[in-house]
């Protein structure tokens, strides 16, 4: 066994110490241990799986790049996560459809550092994470806008930058957004998160399009009292206004 298969086996050792000194030097390394730590993502052991996958991203060898595809597909948990944040950092966009699929994961920080990476891998990626502004996760929405801002997007039209502004929470420029915002917001009432649906609900009325009538009428049999409360509110605005 040689250096780099021992360093590799330190990755599942123990000690925290052993561990790190072990990622260091393989970082150092570079491009003679990609094969070999590529070859450690099929490893029995989750933590050598684990360590190999964070090497491989902080080496940034192309090489990798379908390696941690497949283990964004197959792994789960922490194995998962740091394959999803090599593939961030090594930046290639074949990875986009895989990290794209991981937005479904179970785990929050997969789905967290999935949006880091496709923010990371930058233009190939704009177009899912555009898709992605409305996921029924209220979570990967906000994060998803978060980095749509950091890669200096633009909405093409009024019904993205609606479905954007939702994702950011920013109510008051919906408003001024006006009756273009009104189809999101009315899906919007239908979301899973009852504080979406009451701000959405809230929002319609300050718009005051009558289009939203049929959709705020079926939110007064919301399970929640202040998503009621705020549809009524919203219908007898839109009542006032024509």
């Amino acid at each position: 066994m040689d250096r780099i298969d021992l360093l590799i086996r330190d990755l599942n050792d123990e000690t925290w110490g052993v561990r790190e000194k072990a990622i260091e030097t393989l970082v150092r390394t570079g491009k003679p241990a990609v094969e070999p730590l590529i070859a450690a993502l099929n490893d029995d052991a989750p933590a050598i799986r684990r360590g190999a996958a964070e090497i491989l991203g902080k080496i940034k060898d192309g090489r990798a790049t379908e390696p941690l595809i497949r283990a964004v597909e197959n792994e789960t948990g922490r194995v998962r996560e740091k394959a999803a944040e090599a593939l961030g950092m090594i930046g290639d966009s074949r990875a986009v459809g895989s990290l794209i699929q991981a937005l479904e994961d179970d785990t929050w920080v997969v789905r967290e550092t999935a949006i880091e990476a496709l923010s990371r891998i930058g233009k190939p990626a704009v177009a899912p994470l555009v898709e992605a502004l409305e996921h029924e996760d209220v979570g990967v929405r906000t994060e998803t806008a978060r980095a749509l801002r950091e890669l200096d997007w633009r909405p093409k039209d009024p019904s993205q930058k609606a479905a954007y502004l939702i994702a950011r929470k920013d109510w008051d420029e919906l408003v001024g957004l006006g009756r273009p915002a009104a189809g999101p917001l009315i899906k919007a009432l239908k979301d899973r998160d009852p504080r979406v649906r009451k701000k959405a609900a809230r929002t319609l009325g300050e718009i005051g399009d009558v289009a939203a009538v049929e959709s705020l009428t079926e939110s007064l049999q919301d399970t929640e009292a202040v998503v009621r409360e705020a549809a009524q509110e919203a219908l007898d605005k839109i009542k006032k206004t024509t």
